[in-house]
C-alpha cells in the first residue's frame, strides 16, 4: 500500500483539465480527491471537509494560491502538506517556502515526481 492511499487531497486550479488529470492520477494511487478552481471555493471545502494535501496553482482569478495558503496557516497552524505547482508566479519559490509551503514545482506536472514527493513527505 502505497503512503497517498486513503488520503483526502484538495486540487486547487483555475485549468479544467489539469485538475481533471491530478483527480484521475491521485485516485489511481487510492487517494481521495476534491477539486476547487479558486481560493475561494477551496476556502469553503477545507472548512467542510478534513483535507491531508493541498496542491494548488498560485495564479487564478478567484483567490490566488497565497491567499489560501495564508487562510490555512491561519485555520490550521500545524498544517504542513501544502504544495505549489506554477507556470508563471511573481512569487519567488523561496518565499513561498519560507511562507510556508512544503513543495513549489513548475508546470507541466510531472505526477510522478510529485507523487514521490508527497510520499516523502508522509513518511
Amino acid at each position: 500500500m502505497n503512503k497517498l492511499s486513503d488520503k483526502k487531497i484538495l486540487i486547487v486550479d483555475d485549468e479544467v483539465d489539469l485538475c481533471r488529470i491530478l483527480r484521475w492520477d491521485f485516485e489511481d494511487v487510492g487517494a481521495k480527491v476534491i477539486v476547487a478552481h479558486g481560493a475561494y471555493e477551496a476556502i469553503n471545502l477545507i472548512n467542510e471537509h478534513d483535507i491531508d494535501i493541498i496542491v494548488s496553482d498560485i495564479k487564478m482569478p478567484q483567490g490566488d494560491g497565497v491567499e489560501l495558503l495564508d487562510y490555512v496557516k491561519k485555520a490550521k497552524k500545524d498544517y504542513d502538506a501544502f504544495i505549489f505547482m506554477s507556470g508563471y508566479s511573481d512569487y519567488p519559490k523561496d518565499d513561498l517556502l519560507a511562507k510556508g509551503a512544503f513543495i513549489v514545482i513548475d508546470k507541466p506536472i510531472n505526477f510522478e515526481s510529485l507523487k514521490n514527493k508527497l510520499e516523502k513527505l508522509l513518511a
